[in-house]
């Protein structure tokens, strides 16, 4: 039963960097659009790919964080996880004006050390992403 339990595990986590790939692909894709309506709609019509760099947002970093946290702990730790987002904090990945000053507190208050970056870029790494 055990092992069952182990695989299970694995399976799910599987699942979830297969999630975590598409997200950051979609999100990436998405996050071109935000260009003028006119350029953006010609764009569509011809059925073009927007130009690169894809670069993915907060919405990424945030869900490498939940990810990660259940393959950590196995569920979702609400400190665990605020501490993650924290860590993973970017500012130029486009959070909310509330977000910047809420992750720079918490990453003050718990701060950050080199083995949390380092999940964060093995997170990365596993989605084939390059360091920022």
């Amino acid at each position: 039963m055990l092992e069952s339990h182990a695989q299970s595990r694995r399976d799910r986590l599987a699942r979830a960097y297969q999630s975590l790939q598409g997200l950051c692909c979609g999100d990436a894709f998405g996050e071109r659009f935000f260009i003028p309506e006119k350029t953006a709609i010609s764009l569509i019509d011809q059925k073009a790919l927007p130009a690169p760099p894809w670069i993915f947002t907060d919405d990424t970093m945030m869900a490498i964080s939940i990810v990660s946290t259940l393959e950590e702990r196995e569920e979702i730790d609400q400190h665990h996880l605020a501490t993650s987002f924290a860590t993973n904090y970017d500012p130029t990945r486009g959070y909310g004006p509330a977000m910047h000053g809420l992750l720079a507190t918490i990453r003050q208050r718990e701060g950050t050390g080199e083995k949390k970056r380092r999940r964060c870029l093995e997170a990365k790494a596993r989605l084939g992403m390059a360091p920022p």
